[in-house]
């Protein structure tokens, strides 16, 4: 049995244009190579979410997701966009 947290960012709340940015960034940190994942919703109005967890997946390893979730979250803070982070645990038998 391993444990993984899945962390969930719901950014918006701001204006579109703002959102509208922040929404290409995550693209380009979190699907630089525009592949078919699914880590960051479709903008909906004016939000949108983004999916990462620790199991680090779609990262070579802990570090490289660390960066870029930490730049992200950065990125954010330093733009004034408004977020939510939220973090669950599950158990995977």
């Amino acid at each position: 049995m391993s444990l993984i947290t899945p962390h969930y960012l719901l950014v918006g709340g701001c204006s579109k244009d703002k959102v509208l940015q922040a929404h290409k960034k995550a693209k380009e940190i979190f699907n630089p190579n525009n592949e078919m994942n699914k880590l960051i919703s479709p903008l909906k109005s004016d939000s949108f979410f983004i999916l990462y967890d620790d199991s680090h997946h779609s990262w070579k390893n802990e570090d490289e997701y660390m960066k870029a979730k930490t730049a992200y979250i950065q990125y954010l803070v330093e733009s004034d966009i408004q977020f939510v982070e939220m973090a669950t645990q599950e158990l995977i038998s």
